[in-house]
Formats: structure tokens, sequence, C-alpha cells
């Protein structure tokens, strides 16, 4: 994916607001921050990100591999809906410092976490 991409018309559904935009990166992080921007949600709210596929079932999307796969299987535009995470990761009762820190634009080689929360050192999974 290190060429040039096309410009991809971006249709995302959350919590009754449909938004439209163009998108050019196979980058689901890079997706993510700006669904966050666009829908003005919180980073704190853990979500989860559905596309649309050709059967027309909401298949859950949380990586670049599955990004590029919705994109190479477009026929339209990508259609996705986001939805709060109905069960996130539970933090630590003393949560330390460097658990808190999350790194954004930074996606995990071994588990694909984007973003990291906490070290980024090493993968836990």
């Amino acid at each position: 994916w290190g060429h040039s991409l096309a410009m991809v018309s971006v249709k995302c559904f959350f919590e009754g607001i449909w938004r439209r935009f163009g998108y050019q990166s196979s980058d689901f992080c890079s997706l993510q921050e700006l669904l966050y921007k666009l829908f003005s949600i919180s980073r704190d709210v853990p979500l989860l990100f559905f596309y649309r596929d050709d059967e027309g079932d909401f298949v859950r999307m949380s990586s670049s591999e599955d990004l590029q796969f919705a994109l190479k299987a477009l026929s339209g535009p990508l259609v996705m809906k986001i939805e709060q995470d109905p069960n996130p990761v539970q933090q630590q009762t003393k949560p330390d410092s460097a658990s808190e820190v999350i790194h954004w634009r930074v996606t995990c080689d071994q588990c694909e976490m984007c973003p990291i929360r906490g070290p980024r050192y090493r993968c836990i999974q």
C-alpha cells in the first residue's frame, strides 16, 4: 500500500447522525482519529467500527487489514456505523501513570491495537 490511493467516499452513522466525507488512506488508526473528530466523540469513549459489505451485512473493522479488505471490495461509498463498546476493557483499580497514556496514530505490529493504551514496549496479547 505504498502507492497513492484514490479518494473514497465514506458515509458513517453514529447516534442518529450521518456524516459523509472523502478519505484517501488505508490506515485504520487515521480513520479512527478522523471519526472521533468528525462526530466530536471524547477519546475516552470506547467504540466499535463496522462497514457494510457487499451482502448488506455490517462487519466489524478493527485493523488496517480490515480497512484494506473493505476498500478492495467497494462498489460504491464505504458505508460505516460506529457503536459504543458495550464491553470495554476494564481498567485496573489502581492504574499507574503508564497505563493511562494513549499513543494516538500508533498501531501495534503484533495485535494491531490502535491507538495503543499504556506502555508501547511490548504487546501483552
